[in-house]
């Protein structure tokens, strides 16, 4: 008995000394002067949701691993033990949301990273989640972040950074790829290292965190059926889209959701570009305008990021980090099942109610592409940041397309 509780304790030891000296250094850190905003009391609360398209802003860390995407291969994140000798009280960060609740896909996975990131940690992080404007004023999150203000925001790469276009190129853009094309390009063309150092330069740690799916190309209260019925139209729109659709000859608003309905009653607009049909049947556009059109070329999808004061992220222990990341890397990989998996039940609704479901006509869609690759070449000329990321992108796709087009099988119906 004696030499078998010895063989134990001699097994147990030498298993603590292999996992603390072999496994843990294995453990890989993912991901590696703007003045204060006002702080508001994290109690109030305002239903007025930050915008969820990019503003025409365009980060990410070293030895980042975007995950595979089969949903047979997503599992909830199970706890690591990342508490620290003598470390009584856990790490707390306050982090502002872009998504108010009438964005349910993007407000779910804001949740889930509240809670795994908790979870996950062992308690060693609690992020304290608030709602759009609660804690900082809407369109200061960015600043608050980078000054040290707040600790983190979960949001899309590009928000509220107007002077950097190129991290839009990070989130969503007019005619982007798909999600798993972008993602290649980050973690195996260049990207990933682009987007670390923009952000790392701007003083924030970025993690692509989640994925909302592709929007709708919008709602309107008359058909559009070429590009002169653009012009003068009045719509609502934000970032890229914005500057293709004011360059088409629209008239361009960038009115705050939970206002768009009352812009269209009084007649201030007569189309809108919000998010998807989730989403805009949430905010019920549909009782506002009689066509839905689409694809969304502004945003076929938009990739979230978590957003972390980069002296607060280099705080933190490799395992911290490791574990932050790693709730990130589930958060996308369920983000890209259920993205579209709850659209159609959306769109059933929605066209239930009356409402027309439209595809662009051709000519305005190629207007629309012509027009955003004019854009993006005047971007590429004046903004060097802008052009890197462009070009690298670009490189990447060359190459990837050959693959694409030999794997592309036509679709099957059983």
């Amino acid at each position: 008995m004696y030499k078998t509780i010895a063989g134990l304790v001699t097994g147990l030891v030498v298993g603590i000394s292999f996992g603390a000296t072999v496994v843990a250094p294995r453990l890989e850190p993912v991901l590696p002067d703007t003045p204060d905003p006002s702080i508001r009391s994290s109690s109030s609360s305002v239903d007025l949701a930050t915008n969820p398209e990019g503003d025409g802003s365009v980060q990410a860390a070293k030895g980042t691993s975007f995950p595979a995407t089969l949903p047979e291969q997503i599992t909830q994140p199970q706890q690591m033990n990342v508490s620290r000798p003598g470390l009584e009280k856990p790490i707390i960060w306050n982090m502002a949301s872009l998504f108010a609740a009438n964005l349910p896909a993007h407000r779910a996975q804001a949740l889930s990273l509240e809670k795994n990131i908790q979870q996950f940690t062992t308690g060693s992080i609690k992020i304290n989640l608030h709602e759009p404007g609660a804690l900082v004023a809407n369109h200061e999150e960015y600043s608050a972040v980078r000054s040290g203000s707040i600790e983190a925001v979960f949001g899309y790469s590009g928000a509220n950074r107007v002077n950097s276009p190129a991290l839009g190129l990070f989130s969503a853009f007019p005619f982007s790829p798909a999600p798993n094309e972008i993602l290649a390009w980050m973690r195996h063309g260049g990207g990933e290292k682009i987007y670390i150092d923009l952000n790392h330069k701007a003083k924030v740690h970025g993690i692509i965190c989640g994925i909302a799916p592709s929007e709708s190309g919008g709602w309107s209260t008359k058909k559009i059926e070429t590009t002169d019925s653009i012009k003068g139209l009045r719509i609502r729109a934000t970032g890229f889209a914005a500057t293709v659709m004011e360059s088409l000859g629209a008239t361009v608003s960038e009115i705050s959701p939970n206002d768009i309905g009352a812009a269209f009653k009084s007649g201030l607009i007569d189309s809108a570009m919000f998010a998807e049909p989730t989403a805009d049947l949430a905010l019920g556009l549909n009782n506002f305008a009689a066509y839905y059109y689409f694809p969304g070329w502004q945003k076929p999808s938009t990739l979230l990021e978590l957003l972390i004061n980069l002296q607060k992220w280099q705080a933190l222990t490799p395992e911290q980090q490791t574990a932050i990341t790693t709730v990130c890397k589930y958060n996308l990989q369920s983000g890209l099942v259920e993205a579209d998996a709850l659209q159609f039940q959306a769109l059933k609704k929605i066209s239930a109610e009356g409402v027309t479901l439209l595809r662009w006509p051709e000519p305005v869609l190629s207007a629309f592409k012509n027009t955003w690759q004019q854009i993006a070449r005047k971007l590429t000329a004046e903004n060097a940041d802008f052009r890197k990321t462009w070009n690298s992108l670009h490189d990447f796709r060359e190459e990837y397309s050959i693959w694409q087009e030999l794997k592309e099988q036509p679709p099957f119906i059983p």
